[in-house]
């Protein structure tokens, strides 16, 4: 079991499937030193927050872990994405294609010497086309149609955990942005796939939703349950 380990808090938490974990962090040099950590994507050495894998030891955060600082930002076909959705692609009909591209290239010379023959001049025609150049054309993306912010949350989370094989999502003020119905919603919506929410506010801030473990640590840094 994955366990959460945050400055100021004794004891690790055990991070279950099915719950939603909100920390509200009131003091603010905490709060932005996390901020900062996250917006760095973990590239900030003296980190205040620690994911232990099973065995207790330290996980690498980009093997495990998506941060997310606002989720208006979010994007489906960001480069990571598409290099990812590409090599599946390729993985999955590169060979099938070869013959495509045998035909493509005789029907493009055809093409190029009938030009020719109507302009009576010599046109050249590059021979050398490769099935990665196939796939550029393609030009092979993700529909993000936002419907709502919520479908298209869930959508963002879905494909970070099937192409990136990360399960945990540390997002800043989520209760900002979603009422306790549709944050529920998202955790039934996203559990069968293993993913676990992490939550930082700075506010206790709506209703606290169902299955939400709260943990608040204070302008003093005293933590409460």
């Amino acid at each position: 079991m994955k366990q959460l380990q945050i400055d100021y808090f004794q004891e690790p938490i055990n991070l279950e499937v099915g719950y939603f974990y909100n920390f509200v962090v009131e003091n603010i040099d905490l709060f932005r030193k996390i901020y900062w950590s996250l917006f760095t994507e973990f590239e900030f050495d003296d980190i205040p927050i620690k994911i232990l894998d099973d065995n207790n030891f330290q996980a690498h955060f980009d093997e495990l872990c998506c941060p997310i600082t606002n989720i208006l930002n979010t994007d489906l076909n960001s480069k990571k994405n598409l290099n990812i959705l590409n090599k599946i692609f390729k993985k999955t009909y590169y060979g099938s294609l070869d013959d495509d591209i045998v035909s493509l290239k005789n029907k493009a010379k055809e093409i190029v010497n009938n030009i020719s023959l109507d302009l009576d001049i010599p046109i050249a025609v590059n021979n050398d086309i490769s099935t990665d150049d196939l796939f550029k054309l393609f030009n092979v993306r993700f529909i993000d149609e936002k419907e709502n912010l919520l479908e298209s949350f869930i959508n963002f989370v879905k494909v970070i955990s099937e192409l990136q094989q990360k399960n945990i999502f540390i997002v800043v003020h989520l209760k900002e942005f979603f009422t306790k119905n549709e944050l529920e919603t998202l955790i039934k919506e996203t559990s069968y796939r293993q993913i676990i929410f992490i939550n930082i506010e700075t506010n206790n801030l709506g209703e606290k939703i169902t299955d939400e473990k709260t943990i608040i640590i204070d302008k003093d840094y005293c933590v409460l349950n």
